[in-house]
Protein backbone atom coordinates (compact mmCIF):
# COMPACT_ATOMS: atom_id res chain seq x y z
CA UNK A 1 0.00 0.00 0.00
CA UNK A 2 1.47 3.37 -1.09
CA UNK A 3 1.48 5.89 1.57
CA UNK A 4 1.25 9.95 0.09
CA UNK A 5 1.19 13.28 2.07
CA UNK A 6 0.31 16.42 1.78
CA UNK A 7 2.15 19.47 2.16
CA UNK A 8 1.97 19.14 5.91
CA UNK A 9 1.09 21.50 9.17
CA UNK A 10 1.50 24.47 7.13
CA UNK A 11 -1.29 24.29 4.83
CA UNK A 12 -3.24 24.29 7.46
CA UNK A 13 -4.72 27.20 7.96
CA UNK A 14 -7.78 28.91 10.29
CA UNK A 15 -10.71 31.48 8.09
CA UNK A 16 -12.85 33.50 10.02
CA UNK A 17 -11.74 30.57 12.97
CA UNK A 18 -12.74 28.32 10.65
CA UNK A 19 -10.19 25.37 10.23
CA UNK A 20 -9.23 25.03 6.26
CA UNK A 21 -6.52 23.31 4.02
CA UNK A 22 -6.36 19.67 4.73
CA UNK A 23 -9.59 18.51 2.65
CA UNK A 24 -7.67 20.79 -0.07
CA UNK A 25 -4.15 18.95 0.28
CA UNK A 26 -6.19 15.68 0.11
CA UNK A 27 -7.48 16.49 -3.48
CA UNK A 28 -3.49 17.72 -4.31
CA UNK A 29 -2.86 14.92 -3.77
CA UNK A 30 -5.51 12.68 -5.31
CA UNK A 31 -3.92 15.04 -8.69
CA UNK A 32 -0.81 14.21 -8.31
CA UNK A 33 -1.46 10.30 -7.75
CA UNK A 34 -3.82 10.29 -10.96
CA UNK A 35 -1.10 12.27 -12.93
CA UNK A 36 1.67 10.02 -12.02
CA UNK A 37 -0.30 6.86 -12.91
CA UNK A 38 -1.42 8.65 -16.20
CA UNK A 39 -5.11 8.25 -15.48
CA UNK A 40 -8.24 9.65 -16.74
CA UNK A 41 -8.72 12.37 -14.22
CA UNK A 42 -12.28 13.03 -15.06
CA UNK A 43 -13.57 9.28 -14.71
CA UNK A 44 -11.18 8.65 -11.49
CA UNK A 45 -12.53 11.78 -9.66
CA UNK A 46 -15.99 11.19 -10.48
CA UNK A 47 -15.47 7.60 -9.16
CA UNK A 48 -13.94 9.15 -6.20
CA UNK A 49 -16.90 11.82 -6.17
CA UNK A 50 -19.31 9.33 -6.10
CA UNK A 51 -17.32 6.30 -3.38
CA UNK A 52 -16.64 10.08 -1.28
CA UNK A 53 -20.59 11.83 -1.34
CA UNK A 54 -19.41 14.64 -2.27
CA UNK A 55 -17.72 16.22 -5.29
CA UNK A 56 -13.61 16.99 -5.70
CA UNK A 57 -14.35 19.45 -7.95
CA UNK A 58 -15.93 21.98 -5.25
CA UNK A 59 -12.96 21.37 -2.73
CA UNK A 60 -11.05 25.07 -2.94
CA UNK A 61 -8.21 26.19 -1.02
CA UNK A 62 -10.96 27.53 1.14
CA UNK A 63 -13.38 24.99 1.94
CA UNK A 64 -13.50 24.70 5.62
CA UNK A 65 -12.27 21.22 6.58
CA UNK A 66 -14.98 18.74 7.67
CA UNK A 67 -13.30 15.34 9.13
CA UNK A 68 -16.60 13.19 7.97
CA UNK A 69 -15.35 13.97 4.50
CA UNK A 70 -12.14 13.69 4.65
CA UNK A 71 -12.44 10.12 6.16
CA UNK A 72 -14.71 9.42 3.45
CA UNK A 73 -12.26 10.46 0.32
CA UNK A 74 -9.39 9.21 2.54
CA UNK A 75 -11.62 5.40 2.29
CA UNK A 76 -12.50 6.32 -0.96
CA UNK A 77 -8.63 6.76 -2.63
CA UNK A 78 -8.01 3.62 -0.26
CA UNK A 79 -10.62 1.57 -1.97
CA UNK A 80 -10.15 2.84 -5.54
CA UNK A 81 -6.51 4.19 -5.69
CA UNK A 82 -4.64 1.54 -3.55
CA UNK A 83 -3.40 4.52 -1.40
CA UNK A 84 -3.13 5.87 2.29
CA UNK A 85 -3.61 9.82 2.07
CA UNK A 86 -1.57 11.47 4.76
CA UNK A 87 -2.53 15.28 4.93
Amino acid sequence: MEEWAGRGPLSVYSVGGVAVGRLYDAVGVIDRVIGDRGLDPVQTKGLLSMKAGFFLAIVFENTPDDPDKLAKLQAAAKEVLGVDINV
